[in-house]
C-alpha cells in the first residue's frame, strides 16, 4: 500500500528487532525519517498471470541494466522520462528484481526504495536517516556493537549510545554520513532506490556522488537506482541509462489492467455491490508513484470538477473500452449512504482511483477530489489507504509494529475473513427461510389437525425451498 510513512521497517524481523533493548530510542531518534515502503508482494505486476519477466522482459535485458547490475564497485543507473511514462513502475520491478535476488536473506545486502516528495522534503539528512535505520531494522544485532571509538560502551548500554549518536547529529549531514559508513562496514552492499530525484532538495545530488566514491574494506559498496523528470539531474557523475519507450511499457500495464479489469466481473454480474469489493482491490493493488497517463486523465477530470462518470468513461476509451460495462460504472458513481466509509469519504472516487491504477500520492489524491469533497482530510484518505476503513483492521493493529508482509498476510486474511462472514450471513438469511417455511408448514399442519375432514377443502402444503 502507498503512502509515507514514519518508520515503517523495510523487512519483517520485528520479533528480532523488539527483542534488543533499547531499539525504541532509536527509534524515536529518528522520527522524522521517511521512507516508501515497496512490498515484494504488491509490486507492480501482470496479476492474472504473476509473470514480470514476460510483461516487462525489456527492463531485465536491457544492457544499461545488465551493466549496472553487474558492476563490482558502485554505480548509478539513471531512468529520465517525462510524466506518466513509467519511471516508478521501472524503479519498482528493479527493486523487486534485487530483493527477489539479491543475498538479503543472510543480511549481506540492505534494500530501500525512497519516494522523494514534491515538496522537496528529501534532503541528504532524510536519506542518511532512512539508510541507518533500515540498516539497524535488518541487522539489529549491530545495535549491540561496541563502538570502536568508546571501548568503555558495555552490550547493555550501547543500544543508548546508538540513539544519543544520533540525537547528537541533529540532521547535520557530516555527522549522520559518519554513522552511515561505520554501519555500512558491516553490510555487503547499499541498494537505493530512489525515486523522482527531481522533487528531492538539491543537494541529494552531491550525496549521491558521495556514494559513488564509498567502497571497498572500510564499508559497502553502495548501488542507485535514480528515476529522474530532469536528465540534467545527473550531469556531474558516471551513470549507466536505461533508456525506454513508453510504448514498451504499454502492453504489459495495460495486460494489467485490463486484469483488473477482469476481476471485478463479479461486480458486473450485479451479484455483489461494488462496495463489498473494494477491501480486496486495496489489499491488492499496487499504487505506482508518478503515474499513468490514463490515471492522470482520470485526476484531470476530477480536479476540473468534471463528473466521476466522465473520468471512468475517459479511463475507458484510455485503456479498452469493452471492458467497463453501463453497470459497473453505475455502481461506482453512486453516492448514497451505503457507497460511503464511515467518515462519510465517497468510496466510489476511491474505488474509481484505485480500479484505474491510479499512481497518485494522498497529496494528489485530496486534490482531485477537494473541488467535490472539500471535507476530505488527508488523514481520512490515509486512513482509507492503511485499510483502517475498509475493514481490514488486522493490518493496522499494533500501529506499524509488523512487518510489511506481515501487513499483506493480514490483509488476504481479513479479506478472506471478510468474504467468510458474508457467506455466512447469506447462509443465515437461507436458514431464516427455511425457518420461515417451515414454521408455516407446521402452522398449516396444526390447521389442518382441527380442520373438517373434507377433503376438498385441503389445500396442498407448502413445501420449504432453499
Amino acid at each position: 500500500m502507498r503512502g509515507t510513512v514514519d518508520l515503517v521497517f523495510a523487512r519483517s524481523c520485528f520479533s528480532h528487532v523488539r527483542s534488543v533493548n533499547g531499539i525504541d530510542a532509536i527509534r524515536n531518534e529518528l522520527r522524522s525519517t521517511e521512507i516508501e515502503i515497496r512490498d515484494s508482494e504488491s509490486m507492480v505486476r501482470d496479476v492474472a498471470t504473476n509473470d514480470n519477466q514476460r510483461t516487462y522482459g525489456f527492463v531485465f535485458v536491457h544492457p544499461g541494466y545488465q551493466g549496472w547490475r553487474a558492476a563490482a564497485g558502485p554505480a548509478t543507473l539513471g531512468i529520465v522520462g517525462s510524466g506518466g511514462s513509467g519511471k516508478t513502475t521501472i524503479a519498482g520491478l528493479i527493486y523487486d528484481d534485487i530483493r527477489a535476488h539479491t543475498s538479503m536473506a543472510a543480511d549481506d545486502d540492505v534494500c530501500v526504495f525512497y519516494h522523494c516528495s514534491p515538496l522537496k522534503t528529501a534532503t541528504p539528512s532524510t536519506i542518511l536517516k532512512a539508510l541507518i535505520w533500515t540498516i539497524f531494522d535488518q541487522r539489529p544485532d549491530l545495535v549491540q556493537l561496541r563502538p570502536t571509538s568508546r571501548p568503555r560502551v558495555t552490550a547493555s548500554t550501547s543500544d543508548e549510545y546508538w540513539a544519543a549518536r544520533i540525537r547528537d547529529a541533529n540532521d547535520r549531514v557530516p555527522a549522520l554520513w559518519n554513522l552511515f559508513v561505520n554501519l555500512a562496514r558491516h553490510v555487503s552492499t547499499v541498494w537505493l532506490v530512489l525515486d523522482s530525484l527531481h522533487d528531492c532538495d538539491k543537494a541529494v545530488e552531491s550525496l549521491l556522488r558521495r556514494f559513488s566514491s564509498t567502497s571497498g574494506r572500510s564499508s559497502a559498496t553502495v548501488k542507485i537506482v535514480a528515476t529522474s523528470g530532469e536528465s540534467e539531474c545527473f550531469n556531474k557523475g558516471k551513470v549507466d541509462w536505461l533508456a525506454y519507450s513508453p510504448a514498451d511499457l504499454e502492453a504489459g500495464v495495460k495486460r494489467y489492467v485490463r486484469a483488473r479489469f477482469a476481476q471485478m466481473d463479479v461486480v458486473r454480474s450485479g451479484k455483489i455491490s461494488a462496495v463489498r469489493v473494494l477491501p480486496a482491490v486495496v489489499a491488492a493493488t499496487s499504487r505506482m508513484g508518478g503515474g499513468h497517463f490514463w490515471a492522470r486523465a482520470v485526476l484531470n477530470q476530477l480536479q476540473h470538477k468534471k463528473s466521476t462518470e466522465g473520468a471512468i468513461r475517459s479511463l475507458a476509451r484510455l485503456t479498452d473500452p469493452e471492458q467497463l460495462s453501463d453497470s459497473l460504472l453505475s455502481r461506482l458513481t453512486r453516492s448514497d449512504g451505503e457507497e460511503e466509509s464511515q467518515q462519510g469519504f465517497p468510496l466510489c472516487v476511491l474505488g474509481a482511483l484505485l480500479e484505474s491504477q491510479a499512481t497518485c500520492s494522498v497529496a494528489d489524491i485530496q486534490a482531485a477530489i477537494a473541488p467535490r469533497y472539500p471535507g476530505v482530510t488527508r488523514g481520512m484518505i490515509r486512513d482509507i489507504l492503511d485499510a483502517r476503513l475498509m475493514g481490514l483492521f488486522a493490518a493496522a493493529n499494533g500501529g506499524y509494529g509488523r512487518g510489511t508482509s506481515q501487513i499483506k498476510a493480514c490483509q488476504h486474511e481479513t479479506v478472506r475473513a471478510l468474504q467468510a462472514k458474508v457467506e455466512a450471513a447469506e447462509r443465515e438469511v437461507r436458514e431464516l427461510a427455511v425457518a420461515k417455511q417451515s414454521d408455516e408448514v407446521a402452522a398449516a399442519v396444526a390447521a389442518r389437525a382441527v380442520a373438517p375432514t373434507n377433503e376438498a377443502q385441503w389445500s396442498p402444503l407448502p413445501l420449504p425451498t432453499l
